[in-house]
């Protein structure tokens, strides 16, 4: 979190010209973080699913709605038992909370928020295509059987 966290929260600001463009900074440094952390050179561009960087990302941003996202993504795991489709929820409910907080839906941080929520989605194809076929792995199953039909 703290590699999404950073850039936004104390580069951005230092780097911005005047505070009418810290916001718009800080998601452009988040969203690079983001980037930089799902395809990274040295991992020959295979990096992770952006959630754990862009909860960071946008804890600088919108702290209440990482909570909210929090909150979906506890119910949805501890619900539903699939960690990929908790963390797909969490980044759904990002620009629902964003949007239902105030920001305006064509402002920086909402954009942001969507731009996250569709990435994070894209990244967890994989777990998708296994949830459809029967074989991701719920949390608490006996890892000895593999996944729970």
């Amino acid at each position: 979190m703290l590699k999404g966290f950073a850039p936004a929260f104390w580069l951005a600001p230092a780097l911005a010209a005047g505070p009418e463009r810290v916001l718009s900074l800080q998601v452009i440094c988040g969203a690079l973080a983001v980037l930089g952390h799902c395809f990274p050179l040295y991992l020959m561009f295979k990096g992770g699913k952006a959630v754990s960087t862009g909860c960071g990302a946008l804890l600088a941003l919108d702290p209440l709605s990482v909570l909210i996202g929090g909150v979906v993504w506890l119910i949805a795991l501890y619900g539903l038992r699939y960690t990929g489709l908790a963390s797909i929820l969490m980044g759904l409910a990002f620009p629902i909370a964003v949007v239902a907080r105030g920001a305006a839906p064509d402002g920086p941080v909402a954009v942001g928020a969507m731009l996250l929520s569709l990435l994070i989605v894209v990244r967890h194809r994989s777990n998708i295509r296994r949830m459809l076929a029967g074989t991701e792995p719920k949390i608490g199953a006996d890892k000895s059987q593999g996944a729970n039909p």
